[in-house]
C-alpha cells in the first residue's frame, strides 16, 4: 500500500510539471560584483517543439520575483526563426527532499520529547517512594508489636532494601533525563536550522518561445540583487625605510544571493547601481522678505527631482578571514578599465568559488612593489611622539579606492589606518606608525615669554616656544616638524616681532614647517616666538589667546 501511494505521488508531479511546461535548472556562470549589489548570469539548454513553447527555468537568487528585472537572450541557431513571446514567474513547489529531511527530524523530535515526558514521570514516582521511605518513623511502625526486637528488625531491612534500589533507581533515572535534554536540544536546533534553510516555494521564470522548428536552444539570462557586495581593503608591509613598499590589494566578499557561486568567471566592478544616475534638479534662490502663510520655494511651479542616493555605510566593520591561497595575486588577476571611463573592473582569470551567506571571502586581486619615500613627522604641539609615513607619487595610477589598510612594520603589526584616494595631493601618506627612537620636545620659553603688559590703552605680550628633536637610531634621518603661528583674523590685534628659524612659513593657514636632518645620535633645537597687541577694552572679546 505505502509503494503504491508513493507511486500515484510521483505520477501527480510528473503531471504537474507537464501540465506547467518543460522546467530546466538553470547554471550560474557569471558575475560581475559591484561595491553594492551584483549581475548574474546564467544559462540552460533546452529542447524545445515546432510552434509554441513554454519553457520553465529554476535555479533563480531568492530575491527575484519580477519579470521586468530579468533580461532574456538566445544564441543564434542557423536556419531556424525563434522569437520570445512573453516572459513571466511562476511560484513551484519547494524541494520534496529537503521537506523529507524536515519532516523526519521533527518526528524525532517528538519521539525524543515523549520519551522525555515518560522518564519525567518515573522519575517523579520514585521520588515519592524515596520520601514515603525516609520520613517513616520505625518507633510507629512497631510500637504495638508484641515482639518490638524482631519487628524492628525486620523493618530496617525492609527500609534498607527498598531505599537503596529506589535511590539507585532515581540516579539512573536522572542520568537519563540529562541525556534525553541534550538530544532534543540538539534535534531542536536541528530542526529550526532546516525550517530555516526550508522555503515555502522556488521562483522560476517563464518564458512563452516561438520556433518554427525543433531544436535545442541556448538560452542565456542575466538580472541584478541587492544582496552581495564588495569593499576594497589592502595590506601594506615596510621591512625598513631602504625596502620598496609592499600594497596587497584585497577584496571582501559578501553574498546571501541564496546560491553558491561554484567555479564562475568572476568581475568585481567598482560601479554601484544602487546610487541615482539621474544628477539633482537646482530650484531658484529667492531672498524676499518674510510673509505669514508664504513659503517662496512653494510657490515655484517646478517640482524638485532630487534622485536619493546611498549611502556607504561605515559604521560596520567586519573582520574578514585572512586568504588561504595566493593564486589569485597578479598572475591571475587583471585589470580592465571599463570604456566608458565611469567604473574600473578587475577580472580574475581563474574561476573562482563563493558559498551563499559568505560574509568573510577575501580575494586577493593584487601585489605590488612600490617605490616609497619615507619621512618622519612630528607635530609636537598636539602630540609629542615622531610618526614614521610613506609617500607615495604616481598613486592615481593604482586604482585605489577608500578602505582601511593593515600595517605591518619589519613584520610586526602596527596597527590599522584609512587609505583615502579622494583627497586631491601629489603624493598619497600613508601613516606607518610611531617610532620611538626619535624622541621630541614642545616648551613654552620662559626667558621670553612676557606677562601681559600695558601701554597705554593696549595690551601687549610675548609668546616664545623651544622644540628639541633627538635621533636616537644609528642611521641619519630627516625630522619635518609642524607647528604654527596664530592667524589673526581682526584688525583690532597685531602680530609682530614673529621668529621661526629658518621654518617655511605659509602666512595664510599659520603653519611652519622645520624639514631638520639628523646625524646619529644629534639632537637640534628650534624656536619661534611672536607679540601680540591689542585694545585693553576689547580682552574680553578677543577669542584664540
Amino acid at each position: 500500500m505505502k509503494i503504491k501511494k508513493i507511486a500515484l505521488f510521483m505520477l501527480l508531479i510528473a503531471g504537474n510539471a507537464a501540465a506547467s511546461g518543460q522546467v530546466t535548472n538553470l547554471t550560474l556562470n557569471k558575475v560581475t560584483l559591484f561595491l553594492q549589489g551584483a549581475e548574474l548570469q546564467s544559462q540552460a539548454m533546452v529542447a524545445v517543439e515546432k510552434g509554441q513553447n513554454k519553457v520553465l527555468l529554476t535555479g533563480l537568487a531568492n530575491e527575484i520575483s519580477n519579470s521586468n528585472d530579468i533580461k532574456v537572450a538566445f544564441a543564434d541557431i542557423p536556419d531556424a526563426k525563434i522569437s520570445l513571446q512573453s516572459i513571466d514567474m511562476e511560484s513551484l513547489p519547494e524541494d520534496s527532499q529537503n521537506n523529507s529531511k524536515l519532516k523526519t527530524l521533527q518526528d524525532k523530535l517528538k519521539q525524543l520529547e515523549a520519551e522525555y515526558q515518560a522518564t519525567e514521570i518515573q522519575f517523579a514516582a520514585v521520588s515519592e517512594i524515596i520520601t514515603l521511605l525516609q520520613n517513616n518513623r520505625i518507633d510507629s511502625l512497631v510500637k504495638s508489636s508484641p515482639n518490638l526486637l524482631m519487628d524492628m528488625k525486620n523493618t530496617l531491612e525492609f527500609v534498607k532494601t527498598n531505599l537503596t534500589a529506589s535511590l539507585t533507581e532515581q540516579a539512573a533515572l536522572q542520568t537519563k533525563l540529562q541525556d534525553l535534554n541534550q538530544q532534543v536540544e540538539a534535534c531542536r536546533a536541528q530542526v529550526d536550522h532546516e525550517s530555516a534553510m526550508a522555503k515555502p516555494s522556488t521562483h522560476a521564470v517563464v518564458l512563452g518561445i516561438d520556433s518554427d522548428k525543433a531544436v535545442t536552444l541556448p538560452i542565456s539570462i542575466s538580472y541584478v540583487i541587492q544582496n552581495a557586495a564588495w569593499r576594497p581593503t589592502y595590506e601594506i608591509h615596510v621591512a625598513d625605510i631602504n625596502s620598496p613598499l609592499q600594497l596587497i590589494y584585497k577584496a571582501g566578499i559578501y553574498q546571501d544571493s541564496g546560491l553558491d557561486w561554484d567555479n564562475l568567471d568572476l568581475t568585481l566592478s567598482t560601479a554601484n547601481p544602487s546610487v541615482g544616475i539621474t544628477p539633482p534638479t537646482l530650484l531658484p534662490w529667492r531672498i524676499d522678505l518674510h510673509a505669514k502663510n508664504s513659503n517662496p520655494r512653494l510657490m515655484d511651479k517646478r517640482a524638485p527631482a532630487v534622485e536619493p542616493t546611498a549611502e556607504d555605510d561605515e559604521s560596520t566593520t567586519t573582520h574578514l578571514a585572512q586568504p588561504t591561497a595566493d593564486y589569485l595575486a597578479n598572475n591571475f588577476v587583471e585589470n580592465v578599465d571599463n570604456p566608458t571611463g565611469i567604473d574600473l573592473q578587475f577580472t580574475l582569470k581563474l574561476p573562482h568559488t563563493i558559498k551563499n551567506d559568505s560574509d568573510n571571502d577575501m580575494l586577493i586581486l593584487q601585489k605590488k612593489a612600490l617605490k616609497a619615500d619615507y619621512r618622519y613627522v612630528a607635530i609636537p604641539k598636539l602630540d609629542q611622539a615622531v610618526f614614521l609615513q610613506a609617500q607615495l607619487s604616481d598613486w592615481n595610477k593604482l586604482n585605489l579606492l577608500r578602505g582601511d589598510a593593515t600595517i605591518f612594520y619589519a613584520n610586526n603589526y602596527v596597527g590599522v589606518t584609512t587609505i583615502d584616494p579622494s583627497k586631491i595631493t601629489d603624493k598619497l601618506d600613508i601613516a606607518l606608525g610611531r617610532d620611538k627612537g626619535i624622541v621630541i620636545a614642545r616648551n613654552r620659553d620662559l626667558n621670553e615669554t612676557s606677562a601681559p603688559s600695558l601701554l597705554g590703552s593696549k595690551i601687549s605680550q610675548k609668546y616664545s616656544y623651544s622644540i628639541d628633536v633627538k635621533n636616537n637610531k644609528t642611521l641619519p634621518i630627516t625630522v619635518v616638524v609642524y607647528d604654527e603661528l596664530p592667524v589673526i583674523q581682526n584688525q583690532v590685534v597685531v602680530m609682530d616681532d614673529t621668529k621661526y628659524d629658518g621654518a617655511s612659513y605659509d602666512k595664510e593657514s599659520g603653519l611652519l614647517e622645520w624639514a631638520l636632518p639628523l646625524q646619529a645620535e644629534e639632537a637640534k633645537n628650534v624656536h619661534f616666538s611672536f607679540k601680540l597687541t591689542y585694545p585693553k577694552d576689547k580682552a574680553s572679546l578677543i577669542t584664540g589667546l
